[in-house]
């Protein structure tokens, strides 16, 4: 019988391909990560949550644990821009009280400390913002916080724990000057006249230019180190008190290392 027209079986066309030098195509196999590469993935991955973790717990607790002790008198007078003779409210003892671990400022029996800003004269009484201090840093004693810091102690601390390690060098004799001074009018007017009421407003008007001078001289042209850099002044310093005065740095090799992790793990995970 002839083999013309007979269908040729799987094994015969295999073995016609193989003959005439062709293979049969084959189907590429899914590419998948292999066990050691996903165990170093899983692995680096709860390493950096730990990380950031530890990092988020100790910067915002650690850094500021317990109200300060008694910080003593504070006489910063000569920095101060436009000043009357309001020495009661600038130049008062202060205590901070101790308190162990409060959650929010509503465990507290008198809440937080504040201090004002941008304030706006309205009908009979001043509209302002205002800036919460940390419960770990300082608590106040009675209801009209009498012990917490005026907006002038915070500067004056800044000035403190910021100042040139050149004893000899003030801004004025730094080769890029001084940071400009921060406007304290409205946080001394909302603490001498505590009513609120146009009493307050007269005595606002009277000490508008109200200013505290920054001493710390500049770093760069820029003045990158100065508290009105990239936010509002009053706003950072509050901030520096409230996170024990931070290097300015740290964040930026903190964010560093986080950025070349990910890129490590990215670069794997290919």
């Amino acid at each position: 019988m002839s083999e013309y027209g007979k269908l040729k079986t799987n094994e015969e066309t295999q073995s016609f391909d193989i003959e005439n030098g062709s293979q049969e195509k084959t189907i590429p196999k899914k590419r998948t990560c292999s066990k050691k590469k996903s165990i170093l993935f899983i692995s680096l991955f709860f390493i950096i949550g730990y990380l950031i973790y530890v990092y988020i717990y100790t910067y915002f607790l650690f850094s500021s644990p317990y109200p300060e002790s008694n910080i003593g008198d504070f006489n910063f007078t000569q920095d101060i821009i436009n000043f009357t003779s309001v020495e009661n409210v600038l130049t008062a003892h202060f205590h901070s009280g101790h308190t162990r671990y409060p959650r929010t400022c509503d465990d507290l029996q008198y809440g937080c400390c504040k201090v004002y800003r941008q304030c706006e004269i309205k009908n009979g009484y001043l509209d302002y913002h205002e800036l919460t201090l940390s419960h770990y840093k300082i608590v106040p004693q009675n209801r009209i916080k009498s012990n917490c810091y005026s907006l002038d102690h915070l500067v004056h601390l800044w000035n403190i724990e910021y100042k040139s390690e050149n004893t000899s060098e003030t801004c004025e004799n730094s080769p890029f000057g001084c940071c400009k001074p921060i406007n304290t009018a409205c946080d001394l007017a909302l603490r001498t006249n505590r009513e609120n009421n146009q009493n307050t407003i007269d005595f606002y008007k009277q000490h508008l230019h109200h200013s505290h001078r920054i001493t710390v001289p500049k770093k760069d042209k820029e003045g990158s180190n100065c508290p009105e850099f990239r936010h509002d002044s009053t706003f950072n310093v509050v901030y520096a008190f409230n996170h024990g005065y931070p290097d300015p740095m740290d964040d930026l090799y903190f964010f560093i290392a986080l950025l070349s992790s990910f890129g490590f793990l990215f670069c794997i995970s290919k």
